[in-house]
């Protein structure tokens, strides 16, 4: 920091010097002392392509250190405006767009970044977490040779990629639970705590709450034994995990999943999939029905069958909308339509778009973002069958099925992800539309469809 500073005295008019000293704030988390060293070299550097980097750091700083999203992003234009070949502002762009939830125009500066730099997947991996949460596969090809080349890279041939565990905030009921460890943060009182009399007899990890915190609480042995359990997306592969929590619909063939596991399995007698229904809101009365669901009213149900997924986009895949659309194609005489949660709302689009280029005229699709949680489960009960997302099936939205009383069409796959509904539903005793193959998932949701709807 002194010689930054210092080299500044010496050369007032050198954008380097201001630009060095600029970052050595940042490092030292002096953030509006920063800004304004970075803003000197910015100005100083004039418009030569290399100032760009002082423009994409006084965006960082905007958005990473004075939470300033939106005043971060005049910031990273202008730096891509001196140096257009440069991949990572665009890609620092898109970051900040996401943020916003402007998805389409982050996808678009993803492109851009993983066309200034083929070579480098992670645009590429960002480009396919934000087209997917749109429903929107025009990007398909490009995403998925990034995500084989990560698996390459990591040398995983079982490797699932989790694109649902990016989510910062943990879940309510975790929050609660990580109330009753108290542990502290730094290391050193990590450490007198995991040798201390209040160490726990037993530690759950589970992936709805992340940090290093809860790594070091692990790898440490704070606990005699020690389990992962919710949410975990396959084995961790470490040697301080002793159990893994699961059930026998969730997982692969036991002797397979016991050579695929680093850890002793224990298998819940019902489904690993908890919920706490009973602090949501109820279901409301019938007189209040209408009110919370236009269009999606008992009248607009009377007028057909009525198929619904209300999972986030990104569980779907253009396989499954096939499907989709095959099944809205074969129950065209039952009137049927399909229900569709657009979260967020730049997806509604995308989805109309998808199956319309499947031939699934555009009036049969509705598409709503987010509404009251009781508004939610009564769109449950109101249509008539849940059509399963296949590679990533429903998890809470599963147990709001449920809770609707709505049947279910359920295909699992290969992955934990992929079989979780039909863990849960079995629970509930609704297997009976459990499938086996995508051609018996369109084939029973078809029959049913018909079946309530003769023409």
């Amino acid at each position: 920091m002194e010689a930054a500073a210092r080299a500044v005295a010496l050369q007032p008019l050198d954008p380097a010097a201001h630009f060095r000293l600029g970052m050595a704030l940042v490092r030292a988390g002096a953030a509006h002392e920063a800004l304004h060293s970075l803003e000197r070299a910015a100005t100083l550097a004039g418009p030569q392509p290399v100032a760009y980097v002082a423009w994409m750091n006084l965006g960082n700083v905007r958005s990473q250190m004075l939470g300033d999203v939106q005043g971060a992003l005049p910031y990273l234009e202008r730096a891509i405006q001196l140096d257009p070949t440069q991949p990572q502002p665009y890609f620092n762009l898109g970051h900040e767009l996401q943020r916003l939830d402007r998805y389409c125009e982050a996808a678009q500066r993803y492109r851009e970044a993983a066309a200034t730099a083929p070579a480098w997947h992670e645009p590429a991996l960002a480009l396919a977490s934000t087209t997917q949460r749109l429903m929107s596969w025009a990007d398909w090809p490009l995403t998925q040779r990034a995500s084989r080349t990560l698996l390459r890279e990591q040398g995983a041939s079982v490797f699932e990629q989790p694109f649902l565990a990016t989510f910062e905030q943990p879940f309510a009921q975790e929050g609660r639970v990580q109330l009753l460890v108290d542990h502290p943060d730094d290391d050193e009182a990590l450490a007198r705590f995991c040798r201390s009399s209040r160490r726990p007899h037993l530690a759950v990890v589970s992936s709805a709450y992340g940090g290093a915190d809860r790594e070091a609480l692990f790898w440490r042995r704070c606990a005699p034994v020690q389990m992962c359990w919710f949410d975990w997306p396959s084995s961790t592969g470490q040697s301080w995990i002793d159990y893994y929590a699961s059930d026998r619909k969730s997982i692969p063939p036991i002797t397979a999943a016991a050579a695929a596991f680093s850890e002793r399995l224990v298998l819940l007698p019902h489904s690993w999939y908890v919920t706490g229904h009973s602090e949501w809101a109820r279901l409301p009365t019938d007189s209040s029905k209408p009110s919370l669901l236009e269009p999606w009213s008992d009248a607009s149900r009377r007028k057909g069958f009525v198929f619904t997924n209300r999972n986030l986009p990104q569980k779907c895949d253009p396989e499954t909308a096939d499907g989709w659309a095959s099944i809205m194609r074969r129950t065209a005489s039952a009137s049927s339509s399909l229900w569709l949660y657009a979260s967020p709302e730049e997806a509604r689009y995308y989805q109309h778009a998808e199956l319309l280029s499947r031939g699934v005229h555009a009036n049969r699709i509705k598409s709503t973002g987010k509404i009251p949680r009781a508004a939610h489960i009564a769109m449950m009960s109101q249509a008539q069958l849940w059509l399963d997302t296949v590679n990533y099936n429903a998890h809470g939205t599963g147990s709001d099925v449920i809770w609707g009383a709505l049947p279910p069409v359920i295909l699992s796959g290969n992955k934990v992800a992929s079989k979780s509904f039909a863990s849960m539903a079995c629970a509930a005793a609704a297997c009976m539309t459990s499938v086996k193959s995508r051609k018996e998932y369109d084939d029973i949701a078809v029959s049913l469809a018909l079946a309530n709807n003769p023409t």
